[in-house]
Order: structure tokens, then C-alpha cells, then sequence
């Protein structure tokens, strides 16, 4: 599902800066992606069609929201990226019955 989000970016004309940023005790940056100087930090889900858990998305909680900013601030800390605009959002990646991957969906967590 990862991959097939970065694609759909790259296709779009988003340069990927970063995959999988970690930072110990605190949370990882799926994607961070940069397009027209807004920087974009992407926090993949993907559930089953049909999922009775609900949305990739719907599983993100405020809690996480708060750890991928805190998250995003380190990387454009260490990347002297600080004056850029910032977007945080979820790629809701859905996955057929064999585990497919389907639509994806981009939905702005901030």
C-alpha cells in the first residue's frame, strides 16, 4: 500500500524527500513528499473493501495525528526544510478481497 501511494505521488509530479523517517519513541513518517513547496507528510492505511473496521483513514486517532506533527517538526528540523508549508494527510488505500490494491484516497488530517 506504501508503495502504491508514492507512485500515485511520484505520478503526479511529488517528489518523494523521504520513506519510513523514524524517529525512536516518538513515530515514523510513511511518505514525505514535496510539491509546489508545500511539503506533504503521508500516513498510509489500507483496509479490506468492505472492512467492518471502517476507513484506513477512521483508524487514525488524534493521539497519532499529535505524534506525526511532533514527528514532521524533527524532519524539518534535521532538513533545514523549516520555512516550507506543511500538509498532513492520510492515503486510504483500499484493498480488494485477494489483498489488491484498489482506490486510493487522499484525505487532509490537518
Amino acid at each position: 500500500a506504501e508503495e502504491a501511494a508514492a507512485e500515485q505521488l511520484a505520478r503526479n509530479g511529488f517528489t518523494i524527500l523521504a520513506r519510513n523517517f523514524n524517529v525512536p519513541g516518538l513515530g515514523e513518517l510513511d511518505i514525505v513528499a514535496e510539491k509546489a513547496e508545500v511539503v506533504h507528510f503521508v500516513e498510509v492505511r489500507a483496509r479490506r473493501t468492505g472492512s467492518r473496521y471502517g476507513s484506513g483513514a477512521e483508524s487514525i486517532t488524534p493521539a497519532k495525528i499529535g505524534r506525526l506533527r511532533r514527528t514532521a517538526y524533527i524532519y524539518l528540523d534535521r532538513t533545514h526544510l523549516v520555512n516550507k508549508d506543511v500538509r498532513i494527510l492520510a492515503a486510504d488505500v483500499g484493498l480488494d478481497l485477494s489483498g489488491n490494491i484498489g482506490e486510493i484516497r487522499w484525505i487532509p488530517m490537518d
